[in-house]
C-alpha cells in the first residue's frame, strides 16, 4: 500500500463525495460536513500507526491517515471559496498560507525534539488531537453558508 497514492485518492474521493452528496439533494452544509467528518475520522484512526503491531499495519494506518488528510484538504479549501465573497478570497488564502507556513516553522523543531526525546507517540497523538479540535470547531462554528 502506497501512502502517497492513498493521499491522491483521498483528495479525489473527498471532492467526489461532497459533489455526489450535493447532486443527491443535500445542502451545502451537510454535503461538506459529512466528508469533512469522515476524513477527519480517517486521520484520527490513522494516527494510531505508532501503536501498530507490525510495519504492515503501520503502513496501512499511515495510508488511511493520508487519505483522510487529503480528503479533508480538498473539502476545506472548497468550503472557503463557497462561503466568502470573491473579493476576500485572495486575502484569506494569503493569510492562511502564511499561518500554515509559520506553524510549520514553529512545530517542526518541536516535533523533532519530541521524537528525539520520547519517540513518535506524542507527534501522532498531537495529530489526532488536532483533528478532534478541527471537528469540534467545524460543528461548533454553525452552518456552512455563503457570507454576504
Amino acid at each position: 500500500m502506497d501512502p502517497i497514492f492513498c493521499a491522491g485518492l483521498g483528495a479525489l474521493g473527498g471532492a467526489w463525495l461532497s459533489s455526489a452528496l450535493m447532486q443527491r439533494g443535500l445542502g451545502l452544509d451537510r454535503a461538506r460536513k459529512i466528508p469533512l467528518f469522515l476524513s477527519a475520522t480517517c486521520s484520527i484512526v490513522g494516527s494510531g500507526a505508532f501503536l501498530a503491531p507490525s510495519h504492515i499495519v503501520a503502513l496501512v494506518l499511515v495510508s488511511v491517515a493520508l487519505f483522510g488528510h487529503f480528503a479533508w484538504s480538498s473539502n476545506i479549501q472548497t468550503v472557503i471559496t463557497e462561503v466568502l465573497p470573491r473579493k476576500h478570497l485572495a486575502a484569506l488564502y494569503g493569510a492562511t498560507g502564511a499561518a500554515g507556513t509559520l506553524m510549520g516553522a514553529v512545530t517542526q523543531p518541536l516535533v523533532g525534539y519530541s521524537v528525539d526525546r520520547v519517540g513518535y507517540g506524542p507527534a501522532f497523538a498531537g495529530t489526532a488531537l488536532t483533528y478532534i479540535l478541527a471537528i469540534s470547531m467545524l460543528f461548533g462554528a454553525g452552518k456552512i453558508e455563503r457570507i454576504e
